[in-house]
């Protein structure tokens, strides 16, 4: 059976590999840059992720609502909260476009 590919969950216009239940591969080209789905992960306190082999995330603490993460990673890859690093990005394309 041909399946589409299922894109649930990932942006738009980025390569997604995805494996339908006959375990046949499908690919859906968008642009050259690939993103693999990986589905929700569930962590307690002290344990970690390893992200490319050289990004850790741990969970350091759990209280109440809120997580903290410790993250380690090579001093060239900036580390940075989604609001901060969508300050940033915003900030450099305004000073590109010479809007202040």
């Amino acid at each position: 059976m041909n399946q589409k590919p299922t894109t649930s969950g990932v942006p738009r216009g980025f390569d997604v590999t995805t494996t339908d239940s006959n375990s046949k591969k499908h690919q859906s080209n968008h642009k050259r840059r690939r993103i693999k789905h990986v589905g929700p992960l569930s962590r307690m306190e002290d344990e970690s992720i390893v992200i490319n082999g050289n990004i850790k995330a741990v969970v350091t603490a759990i209280q109440g609502g809120r997580v903290r993460l410790g993250i380690e990673a090579p001093q060239n890859v900036p580390v940075h909260r989604q609001e901060v690093h969508n300050r940033l990005k915003r900030d450099t394309t305004e000073e590109a476009l010479g809007v202040r």
